[in-house]
């Protein structure tokens, strides 16, 4: 419904509350909360923010965890998330209760994780996750800021993505690759203390059968690679065997004729983001990584009859890396600008199949490569020409869509 409930948001958000309160079954109080959580992020830029009362509405689930031990465990998920989506949305009004919200969730986690008597409580665990990742976009814990609290969350989230018991179901560690995903920047030194076992861990999460998992799985391990390759770019020689490892990884998933799609997305993604460092420490490495690129996209889009969406939804992040590493080359091997120039035409005739979203995407892949290209001579000039020729081709061969 979006922006066409927003005359009534208030009086929904007050709706919610009250069945919260007077309603002692759980399956009543369960879908006020997931409302209530549903209204607060869809007007979280809105004005209406203010005649939410986020102060009063904090001080009342806030109070709640004080009566926590009689409160059911899948209600207290969703009162632990609903804290810190406040903390989300709006801000000016939590400054004073963010200490306490940070203690809150961490006392909890440290209850459900470290008992040695008892099994952990999955759905509050989980509940605490999805409220502390939320808290986390406006109060930072970094390393540089508070690195004994950063570290303690750190710990926590990995033992999330780790279990040592059997899941039947999968909030949890999915909670904790989202944490993963969008604050791994907060972690920095601790990423590279632990680089090659939440590689390991990123990458077995990476190849799940449960789709929600693994999308979060990738957003998480694509984070992970884009911070450590920032650290290792600071000081290249320092960080020589990480950057090694992580090289090696890459070019085994690539020489592998076994790898699947998603794992050569990965291997080839993160190419990319450390060619950089690469360059510092031997520039022929970097012209071989680019000829690996080249050589596999070829084999996937071009060569390969078999060209569905999932494909096709790859190419503008696989350009982007190609473009990555085309930066650090110090010349570009002419051999294979063809192959180049036919991804670029490949994907502007795939751009009708895009989402809006995607679409922006698809763009900046392209505009990327060119710019990548830009300082590279006489180059650019001749593949601009060819792929605006055979660009031209191809739009102008698609059907008109008439409005209805």
């Amino acid at each position: 419904m979006g922006q066409k409930i927003a005359p009534y948001s208030v009086e929904i958000k007050n709706t919610c509350t009250s069945v919260y309160t007077k309603d002692r079954a759980a399956k009543c109080k369960i879908p006020a909360l997931d409302l209530l959580i549903k209204l607060l992020q869809t007007f979280r830029s809105s004005r209406l923010m203010d005649e939410f009362k986020i102060g009063e509405l904090f001080s009342k689930f806030y109070g709640e965890l004080a009566l926590k031990k009689k409160i059911p465990d899948t209600v207290l998920e969703k009162v632990y998330e609903l804290l810190g989506l406040l903390g989300e949305v709006h801000p000016s009004e939590m400054i004073n209760n963010a200490e306490n919200l940070f203690r809150a969730f961490l006392g909890e986690l440290k209850t459900q994780m470290t008992s040695a008597v008892r099994e952990p409580k999955l759905p509050v665990l989980a509940g605490c996750l999805k409220g502390l990742s939320s808290l986390l976009c406006n109060f930072t814990k970094s390393m540089e800021e508070d690195p004994q609290t950063s570290r303690e969350i750190f710990n926590f989230v990995l033992k999330a993505i780790r279990p040592q018991i059997d899941l039947k179901r999968y909030a949890v560690p999915s909670a904790g690759l989202r944490l993963f995903a969008l604050h791994a920047s907060q972690f920095s030194t601790c990423l590279l203390d632990n680089y090659v076992s939440l590689f390991e861990v990123l990458l077995k999460w990476c190849a799940h059968t449960n789709v929600e998992l693994k999308k979060a799985a990738l957003s998480a391990l694509e984070s992970f690679l884009k911070q450590v390759s920032n650290m290792v770019a600071k000081n290249a020689e320092m960080h020589k065997n990480k950057l090694q490892y992580f090289m090696e990884q890459f070019y085994g998933i690539i020489r592998n004729v076994d790898s699947n799609n998603k794992e050569l997305s990965i291997a080839i993604r993160g190419y990319g983001l450390f060619a950089g460092p690469c360059k510092v420490i031997n520039a022929k490495d970097v012209d071989f990584m680019y000829v690996e690129l080249i050589q596999r996209c070829k084999q996937m889009f071009l060569t390969q009859t078999d060209t569905g969406d999932d494909r096709v939804y790859q190419m503008p992040s696989f350009l982007q890396s190609v473009a990555s590493v085309l930066l650090y080359l110090d010349t570009v091997p002419e051999v294979y600008t063809p192959v180049l120039e036919h991804l670029v035409v490949m994907q502007i005739d795939s751009f009708p199949q895009y989402s809006p979203k995607m679409q922006l995407v698809c763009c900046r892949a392209i505009v990327k490569v060119f710019l990548a290209l830009a300082a590279k001579g006489p180059v650019l000039r001749n593949c601009i020409s060819t792929v605006v020729h055979q660009g031209l081709i191809r739009i102008c061969s698609k059907p008109v869509v008439l409005p209805k």
